[in-house]
């Protein structure tokens, strides 16, 4: 007897139901793909692992409005670029506002002492 294991999709149906376990399983299935795929758009291991977290926890907690897909494996990646080009636009977005702010401080700064 052969024994076969669900496709994603059928997984998928009963996560979007409220089990916690195939929600598990399909965090474990993906997750090597996931990473990888991350790391290749930001280069930077903590950003993919909190991307792949950001994703998983809005499924979560979305899952009763999600809908059921075709593919989960197309549903994730295309989520999780979407998460992780976010991520890359807000830490351009900050590194551009801190130059900025340097832009503007004083070139002469005063010591405690010159104050008094």
């Amino acid at each position: 007897m052969k024994i076969t294991k669900p496709k994603n999709e059928k997984v998928w149906k009963r996560m979007l139901e409220g089990d916690s376990d195939s929600f598990s399983l399909i965090f474990k299935r993906q997750y090597k793909l996931l990473f990888n795929y991350a790391f290749s758009i930001c280069h930077n291991e903590e950003l993919a692992k909190d991307s792949i977290q950001e994703l998983f926890v809005y499924i979560w907690e979305k899952r009763n409005s999600l809908a059921q897909v075709k593919s989960v494996h197309n549903y994730l990646i295309i989520s999780l670029r979407r998460i992780v080009l976010k991520s890359l636009k807000i830490r351009v977005d900050e590194n551009e506002n801190n130059k900025n702010l340097s832009i503007d401080l004083p070139k002469e700064a005063f010591s405690a002492q010159d104050m008094l």
